[in-house]
């Protein structure tokens, strides 16, 4: 602070010369995804690189972790090479880029809002009890299928009804029932016309996370 002898009831303010500058204020960053959403993402994308270089050396070996680890509903009837395990490990593995991609633009989109608003612990909940939910939807519909599903959509399906619920809770005027019906639809379109990468979609998965996020999330805010 400096006095000015000019006028004896002016103050002014100089900065200190001691060499270290006015405290700057951070811009916010440009990717403001919270921490666990931020590592399932990196999560992913890690296991799908390590799969895919796995694949260009031994396609054989790549085949084997799909089936070991992905969710195949004939293996639930038969316990033939099933792992109550595959209900978990199914969603972290990926059929192609496109779909690991899509999936975790997804995550970020719906789940960055979700561990915000409902805290980390509701969010694995959430999340990983859609996953489970979305294989045994899946296992009732077609549940003597050999082709064992992979990708995190179940889960993220899930982090989506979360997501709605969040909004009605902060004032967003919204009914669920006509969200829901679009959502199926959409879901059973996409099913139909399968991926752009010409790979099916386990459209009945989708459902089920969604579904079973909705309910999960008003069991715990309860």
């Amino acid at each position: 602070m400096v006095h000015d002898s000019k006028d004896n009831n002016v103050l002014s303010f100089s900065p200190k010369r001691n060499g270290h500058n006015p405290r700057k204020i951070k811009p916010p960053p440009a990717l403001n995804i919270p921490p666990v959403t931020m590592g399932f993402a990196v999560l992913l994308l890690g296991i799908h690189v390590v799969v895919s270089l796995t694949g260009y050396m031994n396609p054989v070996l790549e085949s084997m972790i799909f089936s070991f680890l992905g969710f195949t509903p004939n293996a639930l009837i038969t316990l033939e090479a099933f792992s109550p395990i595959t209900l978990i490990t199914y969603a972290l593995f990926h059929a192609s880029w496109l779909h690991v991609g899509m999936n975790i633009l997804m995550l970020a989109a719906f789940g960055a809002g979700v561990e915000k608003g409902f805290g980390k612990k509701s969010y694995l909940l959430i999340f990983w009890g859609s996953c489970v939910i979305a294989a045994l939807v899946h296992f009732a519909i077609d549940p003597h299928s050999t082709i064992p599903i992979v990708g995190a959509s179940g889960g993220i399906s899930g982090l989506f009804g979360a997501a709605l619920l969040l909004l009605r809770e902060q004032g967003t005027p919204m009914k669920l029932m006509p969200l829901i019906l679009v959502w199926v639809g959409i879901s059973a379109l996409f099913g139909f016309m399968g991926a752009p990468d010409g790979s099916s979609i386990a459209w009945v998965a989708h459902i089920g996370g969604f579904l079973g996020g909705l309910a999960i999330t008003q069991y715990l805010r309860r």
